[in-house]
């Protein structure tokens, strides 16, 4: 990466980045923007059935950098940056902008052409027009959006081949239109009102049907309105994220998938580029989640992951690399645009993955051991009144919680047998093994043996458990198998002690001085360092600390 390369050698390197524990971007968010270790316990949604342990609203109270910043009286933009919140106005940065999917998740079509074509009008075509329905639904599973979709021949070949279709909402194309040809992507708006969209790749024709793949409906949010109507004016909808689920169930090849993840890419570097540019925000701080998305679908090292084999592996780092050299040219862009001689750039990326190839079912171990009843008729869900504990899990973490009399509205267990259900659970989890008697869980604790910067946090589970390499945990209910091949090749929420699990940290610039660190370096340390380099005043009471050594 010749980029980064360059930056650390007008700059510095950490030896390493010391990652959040648990090392999950949630809580590296945090730590990243705040300087404290994190109050939430690293779900990323919340915990079903809901507890009540005196957890913050929302980590509300911690001040972010970009805060700090405000308060100094300097312009700030936080651009995709997962821990701004839209939310909560006394977080706000004074320029946000965030995607947010509109209820249309991804799905495939397979629709069958109709000889009866009742257009206004048909484009050329070489074989007779043939005319089909698309129906997209929300995730509710109701009718969200119908477009009319007309099959031509564009190939004059002397066979029939419907190689283009067109789409409209009122089957005149002369009034607007989108065009798709075999193989190809193009865009569909959703919503005039939300200015979304999704993304529809035309798959195959047999002549007598085709195949859709439609993604994810999605658009911006952002602060102040006029830059959210920039961004619509000048950019258009946001591509959505790659959609992994369709990769998994062959809706999407790896090559598409790919295709996906750098067009959002592409995207998110031009308009960080725009805002820079515009309004020359004192701290703009951005994420990008390119190289996240292709770990998860890509990295195949591991013989147990499915469908291991030495050329699908090659082909995959292929996909890697190239995901790598887009982000560094994405650096490089930014860097033509930023004088360092009066604004400093830190990289950092805030925690490694490590290879995936089995998912382990928390809720079935916990199933097996007698302490969770799950209703099966219709979709799964717990049987609180025969349920003692229940699993909420994020990739290598597991959260346990005890269905506890006195905090739980379906409380079942009295609180002087907590410790032994507590102990029940711990003794479950440690007990299962793989095939070659190695444990799936590398570490299983009680809450109460936590510190607040080892997994301890106010929501934390009864029990805590991190999965060894190589495992995912899932908290799916009614699921008869304790184990699965892995949906994802990389994971994190692993221990934060694990060399892969490092983050990096190069930056430059400004007050920053040339030279290597050649110290690990905290997460935490980030967001005092920032308010160093812009010489504003360090908040009290920070976890972490201004890296020393580095100044000019």
């Amino acid at each position: 990466m010749p980029n980064l390369a360059a930056l650390a050698k007008r700059g510095f390197a950490a030896q390493y980045l010391s990652p959040a524990e648990p090392s999950l971007a949630s809580a590296s968010f945090f730590m990243l923007s705040t300087g404290k270790y994190p109050l939430k316990n690293g779900l990323d949604s919340p915990v079903t059935p809901p507890v009540e342990l005196g957890r913050p609203e929302a980590d509300s109270h911690t001040e972010p950098v970009w805060r700090t910043a405000m308060r100094s009286g300097l312009l700030t933009a936080a651009l995709f940056w997962p821990a701004a919140t839209l939310d909560n106005p006394a977080q706000y940065a004074d320029l946000v902008i965030a995607t947010r999917e509109s209820g249309i998740p991804g799905a495939v079509h397979s629709l069958v052409l109709s000889d009866t074509v009742e257009w206004q009008g048909s484009p050329p075509t070489f074989s007779p027009p043939r005319q089909a329905a698309l129906t997209l639904h929300s995730s509710a599973g109701n009718p969200a959006l119908t477009l009319r979709v007309l099959a031509l021949d564009t190939t004059d070949d002397g066979q029939t081949s419907y190689d283009q279709l067109v789409l409209d909402d009122d089957a005149d194309p002369d009034n607007g239109s989108v065009r798709v040809n075999l193989g190809q992507w193009t865009t569909v708006p959703t919503s005039p009102r939300l200015h979304s969209s999704l993304r529809l790749l035309f798959s195959s024709s047999t002549g007598l049907t085709i195949t859709l793949y439609t993604s994810q409906s999605v658009y911006s949010q952002a602060r102040p309105d006029q830059l959210l109507r920039d961004v619509n004016r000048e950019f258009g909808a946001p591509p959505p994220p790659p959609d992994l689920a369709a990769l998994n169930a062959g809706w999407i090849n790896p090559e598409q998938y790919l295709a996906m993840a750098l067009d959002r890419e592409r995207w998110v570097d031009e308009v960080t580029l725009y805002v820079y540019s515009k309004y020359a925000p004192e701290l703009l701080l951005t994420s990008r989640g390119l190289i996240a998305d292709c770990a998860r679908a890509f990295l195949l090292v591991d013989g147990r992951q499915t469908g291991y084999g030495p050329e699908r592996a090659e082909a995959f780092a292929g996909y890697l690399k190239r995901a790598h050299i887009t982000l560094d040219d994405a650096l490089g862009d930014l860097l033509n645009q930023v004088s360092l001689v009066n604004s400093s750039v830190f990289v950092v990326s805030p925690n490694g993955y490590l290879p995936a190839h089995t998912t382990v079912n928390v809720n079935t171990i916990l199933a097996g051991a007698k302490l969770q009843s799950v209703k099966t008729g219709g979709v799964p869900s717990l049987d609180l009144a025969k349920t003692k504990a229940w699993a909420a899990t994020n990739e290598g973490l597991a959260h346990v919680y005890i269905n506890l009399q006195g905090r739980e509205e379906s409380g079942i267990v009295a609180p002087d047998s907590y410790a032994k259900v507590q102990e029940q659970v711990m003794a479950a989890l440690s007990a299962v093994r793989d095939e070659a008697n190695q444990p799936f869980f590398a570490r299983v604790a009680k809450r109460e043996d936590l510190s607040p910067f080892d997994l301890g946090t106010a929501d934390a589970g009864d029990v805590v458990a991190q999965a060894a390499p190589g495992y995912v945990l899932s908290d799916g209910l009614g699921v008869k198998q304790v184990e699965a091949p892995s949906a994802v090749f990389a994971a994190q929420g692993y221990a934060s002690s694990i060399p892969e699990m490092r983050g990096i940290l190069v930056a430059a610039g400004g007050r920053l001085a040339s030279g290597s660190v050649s110290v690990p370096v905290s997460l935490l340390d980030i967001g005092p360092t920032i308010c160093q380099a812009l010489d504003v005043r360090i908040p009290v009471g920070l976890d972490g600390s201004v890296i020393p050594n580095i100044w000019r």
